[in-house]
């Protein structure tokens, strides 16, 4: 029992060296825009509050995840959810809060991604497409 209690942390160790020795650098540029056909949404958030970002298309709303004040978040959306072409929209909802922004809708093709930038003031927010 206590030779296992030496042993432990030592193979704790060697199995986590392993698991970032086999780690990969994240993508970037038309890389990331998910050559499954997916589709990748990056957001900056500039405004002071916190908000919950979704996807819209054809009257569907999907939600994507968090992205925090002065903070940037990328997500990644499933090819059984966005066949590659199509028109989409954003939707950013604050957390605990009223304010909103509706992108209007836009045409995305295959190995484009979509760049929403959260103004501090929300009338000014941004939504691009970007190879």
């Amino acid at each position: 029992m206590r030779r296992l209690a030496r042993i432990a942390p030592l193979l704790a160790a060697v199995a986590f060296a392993g698991a970032c020795a086999t780690a990969q650098a994240p993508e970037s540029g038309t890389e990331a825009a998910r050559a499954d056909g997916g589709l990748r949404v990056e957001v900056q958030n500039d405004n002071p509050g916190d908000f919950e970002i979704f996807l819209v298309r054809d009257a569907t709303t999907v939600r994507l995840g968090v992205v925090t004040s002065g903070g940037f978040a990328r997500f990644d959306v499933e090819r059984a959810r966005f066949s590659g072409q199509g028109q989409v929209g954003i939707l950013a909802q604050a957390l605990g809060g009223r304010a909103r922004y509706q992108s209007p809708t836009v045409l995305v093709n295959r190995g484009e991604r979509l760049v929403l930038d959260l103004s501090p003031e929300l009338r000014f927010s941004n939504l691009s497409v970007r190879r």
